[in-house]
């Protein structure tokens, strides 16, 4: 396995066609139509962990950014984890938790990060659970092209980083999810 961290303006378009080809296998056409999240609008990683088994092929891959955002209109500084992804044929072998090992390893180094935050639908959350992410049971308000809006189409987890993550209250990530 070889983990490989990247902002994300710098993939190769060999890297940038990989990824494509990950997203189709862990998200067929028939599951894009069923994903609750596809009415929203969604921000782009700024880094990308790539994950790549022994022969070289892009298995799985975390994206990753950091942003200011208020907690009950205090500010704060969110680590985010996205599209973390698996291909279907290489699960179960640790190539998920390697990459959001990394992910939190990152944000850490990142200092003044406050506390991570993923959303994930409900089948991941145990895999999460056994990482150390707790449910955020509160409000989570995200920009949208019609204006700030309530999220609610996936759960949401957080995990400490340099304060101990919330389980409740209200977070506007003061943009767009990830």
């Amino acid at each position: 396995m070889r983990v490989n961290l990247k902002p994300w303006h710098e993939l190769s378009v060999e890297e940038d066609q990989a990824i494509a080809a990950l997203a189709e296998a862990v998200y067929p056409p028939e599951t894009q139509r069923q994903d609750p999240g596809r009415r929203f609008a969604w921000a782009q990683a700024d880094w990308v962990i790539l994950i790549t088994d022994p022969h070289g092929r892009l298995v799985s891959l975390a994206g990753l950014l950091v942003r200011p955002a208020q907690l009950d209109t205090k500010p704060v500084r969110i680590g985010g984890i996205s599209n973390v992804k698996t291909h279907p044929e290489a699960r179960r072998k640790g190539y998920a938790a390697a990459a959001v090992r990394e992910a939190l390893r990152f944000l850490a180094d990142c200092g003044g990060t406050d506390f991570a935050l993923l959303f994930c639908a409900a089948h991941n959350v145990p895999f999460y659970r056994q990482r150390g992410w707790q449910s955020f049971r509160g409000d989570v308000l995200v920009a949208q092209p019609s204006g700030p809006t309530r999220f609610t189409a996936y759960e949401v987890l957080c995990q400490d980083l340099e304060r101990p993550a919330p389980m409740r209250g209200t977070i506007d990530l003061c943009g767009m999810p990830w």
